[in-house]
């Protein structure tokens, strides 16, 4: 009898373990590479959003001769009947819809009476921006209000829009708590008391904050950067601990406001101490909800008040960092070194 010698097709389960561990090694190899290629592009569409803030902060000025303003406190929002300037209750990202091609959110609560207003500015808190979140850090979408009481010129919403950049502040950051929002039409910020809980009497002329040394501030108009444009940061990524990324959760997280929002760490942040990078911890952070940061590995991306977008990274000189936030200090950086 003749015995057969032909081999059954496929695998034996020797050759098929040395096929997994292969495919296993390989996945090992790809997956950083496509992870890292995936950040350069939430990175890049980070560095497209500040582009487009730094656009719209050169519009406001040709338009208006300033800065946007940071308005006037975190319970307090957008206004359109309240113009631009120290006059604008609502924060620097409030002010700059207009340039971002978001008039009609801007204009929201525009010519109302004021219980009509106040339903207004609350939807348009909840209106999402695009170029306002780092993808990066989260995806597009409107996340949970953390429902502050006693809101001065918006009606609460279940639901808010969110950024991931803030005004720069410079140093000087007012002691914590911030005065209540009832204080700020008193005439520590004016020339004369206004009446009585009223902030829009058309006669009542506010001060600008004297002691900002940065770009944006409380009732700042902040007209010329005496260091020059391109030495002076504008806006920049600001540091989130990692547990409140998806809530509004914790007065201490500084990122539990609305984008729209006047004067908090919410949208202005200070370049007193170093940026961080994004981390989870129990307690508000490395040194609280003040500083810029990022969740980009590279360092925090900020656009100057030129225009331009810089890459700073995490372990920059103290020195230099003050100097990109101070608008008047008379030094000088080589930003190609950053």
């Amino acid at each position: 009898m003749a015995i057969s010698t032909r081999r059954t097709l496929g695998f034996t389960i020797v050759e098929l373990l040395v096929v997994i561990t292969i495919i296993g090694i390989l996945m090992g190899l790809l997956l950083p590479a496509v992870n890292m290629a995936r950040e350069s592009g939430r990175r890049s569409v980070c560095k497209n959003n500040l582009s487009q803030i730094g656009k719209a902060g050169q519009q406001h000025l040709e338009k208006h001769r300033c800065f946007p303003s940071g308005g006037w406190g975190a319970r307090w929002t957008g206004d359109p009947d309240m113009g631009f300037g120290a006059k604008q209750p609502g924060g620097v990202f409030y002010s700059l819809l207009p340039y971002m091609d978001l008039k009609e959110v801007h204009d929201f609560a525009k010519g109302l009476d004021s219980n009509e207003r106040k339903v207004a500015a609350g939807k348009a808190r909840e209106f999402v921006v695009p170029s306002y979140l780092c993808p990066s850090r989260r995806k597009v979408s409107a996340y949970p209000d953390a429902k502050e009481k006693d809101p001065q010129n918006y009606a609460l919403t279940s639901m808010i829009n969110k950024t991931d950049y803030a005004g720069n502040g410079g140093t000087f950051v007012e002691t914590l708590p911030y005065p209540g929002p009832k204080l700020l039409c008193r005439d520590q910020y004016a020339d004369t008391d206004p009446p009585p809980q009223v902030c829009d009497d058309p006669k009542y002329k506010f001060k600008t904050d004297p002691k900002n040394d940065g770009v944006v501030g409380r009732r700042t108009e902040v007209s010329t950067i005496p260091d020059g444009a391109s030495q002076t940061i504008f806006v920049a990524e600001k540091y989130v601990d990692i547990q409140y990324y998806n809530t509004s959760s914790g007065a201490t997280s500084g990122d539990d406001y609305s984008a729209l929002e006047g004067y908090d760490p919410t949208s202005i942040r200070w370049v007193n101490a170093l940026p961080v990078r994004d981390v989870a911890s129990s307690s508000p952070g490395p040194t609280g909800p003040l500083n810029f940061g990022s969740p980009h590995s590279s360092g925090v991306q900020s656009v100057f008040c030129d225009g331009s977008v810089h890459n700073v990274s995490f372990s920059v000189d103290s020195g230099v960092w003050t100097r990109l936030g101070k608008r008047a200090d008379g030094g000088t950086v080589d930003v190609s070194k950053l």
